[in-house]
């Protein structure tokens, strides 16, 4: 994989991701929100099952609208390859900018374990599950599997960095790439470590 490829993989994978964390706000979330508004299933505590995911899914859709999709729009706009170094700007900050992942990562195995019970004892809850799940809206994506996309994401981020990383040539900007790298590394772990072995526990029950 050379440098553009590198890069052009953290752009299209943030898409995609986008795309998935808006299935669980817009038709899951959503849809659970509005049927408790007809009075069904208001039993159901909807933070226990999503934690802060429309914090995810607002954090992303700003992070690509003002920072990561600038990399592409760069390279159009000057008719030039696409920049590591616009690349490492738009991952400055990197563990303020992530921070809502902490409260969820923190969260992720006790929603999947609440979202099991749930299921278990509601019969209500478990048709409405099996329905969404069925539906086009949701591309068939089951929702415990959805609700596990974003700690795999955030640590994702620096093994994708650093693939930019090895592949650049530059020395300023693999500089640069490099702080983005070592800063996205301290923020996962800090975020993933106090979480992945209750998560894995969780997953495996």
């Amino acid at each position: 994989m050379d440098q553009q490829e590198a890069i052009w993989e953290i752009v299209k994978t943030e898409v995609g991701y986008i795309k998935n964390i808006r299935i669980i706000v817009d038709f899951y979330l959503c849809t659970l929100i509005n049927l408790q508004a007809s009075l069904l299933l208001n039993e159901v505590e909807t933070e226990k099952i999503f934690s802060n995911i429309t914090a995810i899914e607002t954090l992303h859709t700003r992070f690509w609208k003002e920072r990561l999709s600038k990399v592409v729009s760069n390279a159009r706009e000057e008719k030039r390859i696409l920049s590591a170094t616009d690349l490492a700007v738009a991952f400055e900050g990197f563990p303020d900018l992530f921070a809502p992942y902490i409260k969820f990562c923190t969260d992720e195995a006790d929603c999947l374990v609440y979202l099991r019970e749930r299921e278990k004892e509601n019969e209500m809850l478990r048709y409405f599950i099996d329905w969404a799940q069925r539906h086009q809206e949701s591309k068939r994506l089951k929702l415990r599997d959805l609700l596990v996309y974003p700690m795999q994401r955030i640590t994702k981020y620096p093994l994708l960095l650093h693939a930019v990383e090895k592949k650049t040539l530059d020395k300023e900007a693999k500089a640069v790439v490099t702080s983005r790298v070592s800063s996205g590394q301290v923020c996962a772990r800090t975020i993933v470590d106090d979480c992945s072995t209750k998560l894995a526990q969780t997953l495996s029950i």
